[in-house]
């Protein structure tokens, strides 16, 4: 989270976010490691990815895990605001969880509140229609 934190502070006052990669435990979702966009579009209250370089990397990913690393959601901030996600980002997600590319109908959403010194997270996953949130 502390990475996430210092590479999103430098995009402020914009969004900004990226993916999350990891593996499927027996009863969890494990994230091992994130990356980010090499192009973009980002405002104050918005953030669209390009996936060109991030595809190629899962791939990888993938490939040299032999099948065990692979996407698991996203994340990205909401700069000076709460961690608490929007209908945009509840329909983001239904988007991704229907998306045969993705093969995961459970996505999980990282949401990054932060300002310049400090930041709060919350922890999703999609789940029949619904962001339901990790207990901290």
């Amino acid at each position: 989270m502390e990475s996430m934190y210092k590479i999103a502070r430098t995009h402020l006052p914009n969004e900004f976010g990226g993916i999350l990669m990891g593996y499927r435990g027996e009863d969890n979702d494990i994230i091992i490691d994130f990356d980010i966009p090499e192009l973009f579009v980002q405002s104050k209250t918005g953030f669209t990815r390009f996936a060109d370089n991030l595809n190629k990397n899962i791939a990888n990913s993938y490939d040299i895990s032999k099948g065990i690393i692979e996407y698991l959601g996203e994340w990205h901030t909401h700069p000076f605001s709460n961690p608490g996600y929007s209908t945009n980002d509840l329909n983001s997600m239904r988007e991704i969880s229907e998306d045969e590319k993705t093969k995961n109908s459970t996505p999980i959403l990282i949401i990054l509140g932060l300002n310049e010194t400090t930041y709060e997270h919350n922890v999703y996953q999609y789940c029949s229609n619904n962001l339901l949130m990790f207990i901290k």
